[in-house]
């Protein structure tokens, strides 16, 4: 069962050389508005880094969150999804942590369901971020997404 904040272990799957110099990896980063500080603002729409690629997308309450929006993230090209909920301290929903844990199990179901490695797919548990934060975590996530190369519903999917 994932809980917020628990590292997810990435396979040690090998990869071509090819694989790995011309791999970018398209990241999405679902946020609660309440993990954010108030004083913080990321831009809407994608963010080149050079190495990777994400769009950081905030959301009223990350217990609300679709298991099937997860998954549709994926077929539309996400190599990886981050959802940031806040932390319980911060929450001002009854169940919204509680909620989010679920939803994001189910979800990494899923993924495992379709042969999609549930690494893929993580949860954080945060409140005070700043836009560094948010983009450190993105960081990490793009280290971790690397290790597993492109996703497999990219390549099987037609992205419409």
């Amino acid at each position: 069962m994932v809980k917020c904040g628990k590292q997810f272990p990435i396979p040690n799957g090998e990869k071509s050389m090819q694989d790995s110099l011309t791999f970018r990896p398209d990241l999405t980063v679902l946020f609660c508005g309440r993990s954010l500080a108030p004083e913080n603002h990321l831009p809407e729409g994608w963010i080149d880094s050079g190495d990777y690629r994400v769009r950081f997308v905030q959301i009223p309450c990350s217990s609300k969150i679709e298991p099937l929006f997860i998954i549709k993230l994926f077929e539309a090209g996400a190599d990886a999804v981050t959802l940031v909920a806040c932390a319980p301290e911060v929450c001002q929903s009854l169940f919204g942590n509680t909620g989010s844990e679920q939803r994001i199990n189910y979800a990494r179901h899923l993924l495992d369901e379709v042969g999609v490695e549930s690494a893929r797919l993580t949860l954080e548990c945060k409140a005070g971020l700043s836009t560094a934060d948010l983009k450190a975590i993105a960081r990490d996530l793009a280290a971790a997404s690397a290790k597993l190369g492109p996703s497999p519903l990219k390549k099987s999917v037609p992205v419409k």
